[in-house]
C-alpha cells in the first residue's frame, strides 16, 4: 500500500536559521518535528499563504506558522516531497509586514483571525507615535 504522505526535507540554510532562534526562546527540535508531521499530510492546505512581497527571494513559496516560526516551503508533486528552504522568527515587525500584510489582500482562511492582530500592529504604534509628537509640543 502506497502512502500519500509527503517526505519533508529541510535545507541546511533553514536548519541553521531555526537553530539560531533558540535565543528567542523557540524550541528548534519541537518546530522541526512538528513541521515534519504537519507538512507530511496535504501541505498545500496547511499553508497560511503564499509569499508575495516585492523583492523577497522566496516569492511563490508556501508558508505556515509553527511555534512562532514562519516555515517557508515548496512542494515537488512528482517526487511527493516538501522542501523547507527557509524560516523566520514570527514575532518581528518585518515578518508581520512580509507575511501577514499579504493576507489582507487575499481571501485566505487566516485573514479574519489575523485582522485583529494586524490592527494592533499597525494602529497602536501610530497612536503611540502621535502621542509622543503631541506631548513633545509643550
Amino acid at each position: 500500500m502506497k502512502s500519500d504522505r509527503y517526505k519533508v526535507l529541510w535545507t541546511t540554510y533553514a536548519r541553521v536559521a531555526l537553530a539560531r532562534m533558540k535565543e528567542y526562546k523557540v524550541d528548534p527540535m519541537n518546530v522541526f518535528r512538528r513541521s515534519k508531521s504537519v507538512l507530511a499530510d496535504e501541505p498545500k492546505y496547511k499553508a497560511d499563504g503564499v509569499s508575495d512581497f516585492p523583492g523577497f527571494e522566496f516569492n511563490g513559496y508556501y508558508w505556515t506558522l509553527i511555534g512562532n516560526v514562519v516555515v517557508i516551503y515548496r512542494i515537488d508533486e512528482e517526487l511527493h516531497t516538501v522542501y523547507v528552504d527557509a524560516c523566520y522568527f514570527a514575532n518581528t515587525g518585518l515578518s508581520h509586514y512580509i507575511f501577514w500584510a499579504s493576507i489582507l489582500t487575499t481571501n485566505s482562511p487566516a485573514r479574519k483571525s489575523t485582522m485583529v492582530g494586524l490592527f494592533a500592529f499597525q494602529v497602536v504604534p501610530s497612536m503611540l507615535l502621535q502621542a509622543v509628537k503631541t506631548s513633545a509640543k509643550f
